[in-house]
């Protein structure tokens, strides 16, 4: 009855000696580390306004405070901390041969982190799999999926997880990084009869519709591009260019659009062509036609007879 009463002794004693006093200060340790991220983060959603800010700074803190908390917990419990770290290295080392996916994703995250092939808010494209940055977490991130069974550059309403390590083994294509632009291209046909200077003029007035046109904040990030990157060839003014095909005049014309705008400038575009060319007698869009010949000298008798195939 003695050893029992004096072994329970020896366990209070311990307690409030040692496990007692450890876990006030690992407490108080998580509290002001807490308290001093939101202060942080109070101060950041004050001053700032953009989500993308807000939205790094609330990432940041959080695995700041962790790694800080871990530390300084380990520091407080384990008096001999250079053995534990000895220790947690053989163990990291074992974790890394049993669990190679997970490990790999982890230095992704480190990756993505450092080198910042993209950031939350882009469109990118890696692999099979196009979407916007919507979060990028230690072992994943996830993009808000464009395309699909969905045309254009529109959201299928999916949320595709792909894991860190990817950004290893396969290219990112990233379609806002620099500058927020894009080339699209278009193009249509007309008759051999249509006159090419008129065809010309309606599309630049497709193209000069003040919806088509881009921000100078846009424009001067393309120059910004063009000066510090090796490039050729770069202009943000549009082109227009035309052959000759089976069945008439191919026109072709690109010209620049937000990433996430093409759809919304070619209909806009379209509206406008479709519309001068129904008002100008000089210009007739071309497709599969049939035309018919007769007489020894083999002249076009008739008008000729366009015919949708």
């Amino acid at each position: 009855m003695n050893e029992t009463l004096q072994s329970i002794d020896v366990l209070v004693s311990l307690l409030e000696d040692q496990f007692i006093p450890k876990l006030v200060v690992s407490a108080v340790i998580i509290l002001t580390l807490a308290l001093i991220r939101w202060i942080i983060l109070r101060a950041i959603y004050t001053y700032f306004q953009e989500v993308r800010i807000r939205y790094n700074w609330r990432k940041w803190t959080t695995h700041i405070g962790f790694l800080l908390s871990a530390v300084l917990i380990i520091s407080v419990w384990f008096k001999e901390f250079s053995s534990v770290l000895t220790f947690l290295g053989l163990l990291s080392a074992g974790i890394a041969i049993a669990l190679r996916e997970p490990v790999v994703n982890f230095f992704g995250w480190i990756f993505l982190l450092w080198r910042k092939p993209f950031n939350v808010g882009d469109r990118i494209k890696i692999g099979d799999d196009i979407g916007d940055v919507i979060d990028i977490r230690i072992f994943q991130f996830s993009m808000m999926e464009v395309g699909a069974w969905v045309n254009s550059d529109q959201y299928s309403g999916r949320i595709v997880d792909v894991p860190n390590g990817r950004v290893f083994t396969m290219p990112q294509y990233n379609y806002s990084k620099q500058f927020p632009l894009l080339w699209n291209e278009l193009s249509f046909r007309t008759t051999f009869e249509s006159d090419i200077e008129s065809v010309k003029s309606i599309i630049k007035i497709a193209l000069d519709l003040p919806e088509i046109q881009n921000s100078k904040d846009d424009i001067a990030k393309l120059n910004d591009v063009i000066e510090n990157f090796i490039t050729y060839n770069i202009s943000a003014d549009t082109a227009i260019f035309f052959k000759v095909v089976e069945n008439g005049y191919q026109f072709t014309f690109r010209y620049l659009c937000k990433f996430n705008g093409r759809r919304k400038t070619e209909q806009i575009i379209w509206e406008s062509i479709i519309k001068s060319v129904n008002e100008n007698p000089n210009v007739r869009f071309a497709y599969p036609t049939q035309r018919f010949v007769s007489g020894i000298d083999n002249k076009i008798q008739g008008q000729d007879s366009y015919n949708i195939v």
